[in-house]
């Protein structure tokens, strides 16, 4: 047919640009871990999201403090520089762990909760986690799997853009049927709203009001009118870990924000006595306790690695 010819049936189409509200920019890390039924992680935080897919067994994950159990078929997304920690629950477990890089807002909707996935969504996953397994990308390598697979790699075109393409697919199917889910608490392992929930957030909130003062239990005590015994009991029964402890998990936060700002450049000795440490020595101690670092080691690493920590 010639043009002339064409030109007779010729169509015109009005095309608009296909819209794209949630972009995946980055896919850092993608790694599956398996662990022991005595498995703790000391924790971290860092600029990326995390999805975290429960294989099999049962994960204690410890969000800023708080605890979380995700068994298998669930996830849990965590926030870009949120403290995160996890441990087994007693049995052997194994998990599957994504960070990726994303502007879109509402997803900080789907964050920082227990998600149990539908058929279709756990597809998804075993369709991204089985496809990154055979063009083995980032971090999937062989000795992790070596009793599940060959030699083999296949090459495939386009192979990290299909990965994002999937996991785009899956968060937007989360976010889609997040509504329905919040009608369903049986699909959330949310902190069990007891009388006493509100209780811990006004004790929360009292520490981080006064965190650059040395603050004590007798001072809280004091301030909210409940003795220190009831006070150390609910909180322990509903966050897992003491006042002390969540004190000190707090002043740590503000210590890492100002060892990573080096305009101000600030000596571990007026870190420690601008947050009421007795000592420089207890400070490192503590700061040791919650990191896992000292903070000479977390200065170093912010320096090797040019990597400068926002506020969490």
């Amino acid at each position: 047919m010639t043009e002339s010819e064409k030109s007779k049936y010729y169509v015109k189409i009005n095309s608009e640009p296909v819209q794209q509200i949630l972009q995946v920019t980055s896919i850092p890390t993608i790694f599956y871990f398996q662990y022991n039924d005595k498995f703790t992680f000391r924790g971290e935080c860092h600029e990326a999201w995390e999805f975290s897919f429960v294989n099999n067994g049962e994960i204690e994950i410890i969000n800023e403090g708080i605890s979380h159990f995700v068994k298998p078929c669930q996830i849990y997304i965590h926030k870009p520089m949120s403290f995160h920690q996890g441990r087994s629950n007693g049995v052997r477990s194994s998990s599957f762990v994504i960070s990726f890089l994303c502007d879109y807002k509402p997803l900080y909707d789907i964050a920082d909760r227990v998600i149990t996935l539908n058929k279709s969504e756990q597809d998804l996953v075993k369709y991204f986690y089985d496809f990154a397994l055979a063009t083995r990308e980032k971090n999937i390598t062989k000795c992790w799997f070596s009793n599940c697979i060959d030699n083999k790699i296949t090459e495939f075109i386009g192979s990290e853009q299909v990965l994002k393409n999937i996991f785009e697919i899956l968060l937007l199917s989360l976010l889609n049927n997040h509504r329905e889910r919040q009608n369903n608490e049986n699909d959330y392992n949310i902190t069990q709203k007891t009388p006493n929930t509100s209780l811990i957030t006004i004790v929360n909130n009292f520490i981080k009001k006064n965190i650059m003062k040395k603050i004590t239990i007798k001072d809280i005590s004091n301030a909210l009118h409940y003795s220190e015994s009831y006070l150390c009991r609910t909180y322990k029964k509903h966050t897992s870990k003491t006042i002390i402890e969540a004190i000190y998990f707090e002043k740590i936060k503000i210590a890492q924000e100002m060892i990573s700002d080096t305009d101000k450049n600030l000596s571990l000795k007026q870190i420690s006595e601008t947050l009421e440490f007795d000592s420089v020595q207890y400070f490192t101690h503590v700061f040791k306790k919650v990191t896992g670092l000292t903070p000479g080691q977390f200065r170093t690493m912010l320096i090797a690695s040019n990597v400068f920590y926002n506020a969490l």
